[in-house]
């Protein structure tokens, strides 16, 4: 299998429990720091951040699949930038070439942090 094939599918995938993650994981942080949201508010976040409402045994799963599924795609990701690629979308300026630019680029920045997020969310999980 290729490695973009690989990497869209993981992607498609992971899309939504990933977006899941990410938006409870951040409402829960932004909600009880910066807004003093109450502790039922906290705990109903990290039941959805976590998959524990899977259970027990399918929320280790859960978050498992999600830490590798992360580490396949920043893997993959990190070996599909070409900075020969993005300087040719750069004259190209075609709206699709430039989402995948925007894709690139904000690839490219947020890499390594996901990486370690998801390592460290997992062993966290698992421990």
């Amino acid at each position: 299998m290729k490695v973009r094939q690989l990497h869209r599918q993981v992607a498609i995938a992971l899309w939504l429990p990933l977006g899941l993650t990410m938006c409870s994981g951040l409402a829960y942080r932004l909600g009880r720091s910066w807004l003093g949201l109450s502790k039922d508010f906290g705990k109903l976040m990290m039941t959805i951040h976590t998959g524990a409402f899977l259970g027990e045994s399918f929320s280790l799963l859960y978050v498992l699949c999600l830490g590798l599924g992360v580490a396949v795609l920043t893997v993959s990701g990190f070996r599909l930038i070409n900075p020969r690629r993005l300087k040719q979308y750069h004259r190209l300026a075609q709206p699709s070439s430039t989402l995948r630019l925007i894709h690139q680029y904000g690839a490219t920045v947020v890499l390594l942090p996901l990486l370690v997020s998801a390592i460290t969310g997992v062993a966290y999980h698992l421990s």
